[in-house]
């Protein structure tokens, strides 16, 4: 199960939006707890924890962006994972200037690496995997194009009050060293959700298009739940997968720009 995966998943964006006031703290973190699911067996299998810090790439003002996901010691005898994905942005516009992904899930290991050529329209890749020749690549660089980190941060930023039920945003991503153009999400309006703790949230629901070939693929569908309020967090997100159901929650939240005011309280 790849636990940060299903998080990054989430938020695949792509709309208009522009100069909106930032939705995060520079020192923002939140945790996830995930639970993979067969039948009536049922196990915490692991946490993810996403960081916000102020920083510099190429003495240009960033935000450094950082998710680990690390399985539990009990679920590690089934699949170990130990992920890092590091992006730095800007600062003004939250465009990425490089990514960087450190993957070990179940054996396997592999390191990539994504460096924004702006001036060119390029992106560079790089993949290392051990005993093998490290792999370079050159994309041309579609129109806002995205990386797993970045395109999490430019979701929060966007307005969602003029979509219909049904209506599709699309965008262009950088996965696994190839570009995945027209990818979409689908907006299914707002729904009232209860949390692992109990907790209850009006939140924004979508559905993604999932890619083809991966664990969580077309046919399967993932549900996205992020809180109506102007963090834009995600609160819930669940997944059937090929053998199973993959859920994430909310657990921990430190230094939120904004209450979380779409909480149902009674």
């Amino acid at each position: 199960m790849r636990i940060l995966l299903l998080v990054l998943l989430v938020i695949q964006l792509k709309t208009t939006a522009q100069n909106v006031e930032r939705s995060f703290n520079a020192n923002e973190e939140i945790v996830y707890q995930a639970f993979y699911q067969l039948g009536f067996f049922k196990i915490n299998a692991g946490e993810v924890h996403f960081k916000v810090e102020e920083s510099l790439f190429d003495d240009k003002a960033a935000y450094k962006l950082k998710a680990t996901g690390t399985s539990h010691k009990h679920y590690d005898y089934f699949y170990m994972v130990r992920d890092t994905f590091t992006s730095y942005v800007s600062k003004e516009t939250l465009s990425p200037f490089w990514f960087r992904r450190q993957t070990s899930e179940g054996g396997y290991t592999a390191d990539l690496i994504y460096k924004y050529d702006y001036d060119k329209q390029i992106i560079y890749g790089r993949k290392i995997r051990k005993k093998e020749a490290p792999k370079d690549s050159v994309h041309v660089k579609p129109e806002n194009c995205w990386d797993m980190m970045s395109v999490i941060y430019h979701l929060r930023e966007l307005d969602f009050s003029n979509l219909n039920i049904g209506d599709r945003i699309y965008l262009n991503m950088i996965v696994d060293n190839e570009i995945e153009k027209d990818y979409h999400v689908t907006y299914m309006g707002l729904k009232n959700v209860k949390n692992l703790d109990g907790r209850k949230f009006r939140c924004i629901w979508f559905k993604p298009l999932l890619i083809t070939g991966s664990a969580f693929n077309e046919n399967h569908g993932m549900n996205i739940y992020l809180t109506d309020d102007r963090n834009h967090i995600p609160i819930i997100i669940d997944s059937n997968v090929v053998f199973g159901k993959v859920s994430a929650y909310l657990t921990e939240y430190k230094h939120l720009k904004y209450p979380l005011s779409s909480e149902i309280i009674k």
